[in-house]
């Protein structure tokens, strides 16, 4: 009967909490297009809408707002403009902290830091 210790031909037995104990899975990035754009656009906003309060962490707020202004870029014809001005009205309605959202996300809007 093998040794149960051993795990492989090599005598080699993975420590507690090794690093890499499981194969690292590549997964290849996401090539995005304005419609993945917009996807997402309409998904953040979305939440915002249904919430009562900001749905997002301290972390995930500054993300969002640090973003969106970027993702504005890749819809053309005024769309981008449009979605962020609703994404802005949202988070104005949600009373979004003001130290809490991005610096840029102060800047475009003027919000006091």
């Amino acid at each position: 009967m093998a040794d149960k210790a051993m795990e492989d031909l090599f005598g080699h037995v993975p420590q507690k909490g090794e690093l890499f104990a499981e194969p690292v899975v590549y997964t290849p990035p996401i090539e995005h297009t304005p419609e993945t754009i917009r996807a997402r656009m309409h998904e953040l906003l979305a939440e915002a809408r249904a919430a009562k309060v900001i749905p997002w962490t301290p972390r995930d707020l500054r993300s969002h707002t640090a973003l969106y202004p970027y993702m504005a870029e890749w819809l053309k014809g005024g769309e981008g403009d449009r979605l962020m001005a609703e994404f802005k009205a949202e988070m104005d309605r949600l009373n979004a902290p003001p130290d809490q959202v991005a610096p840029n996300w102060r800047e475009i809007w003027g919000i006091a830091a």
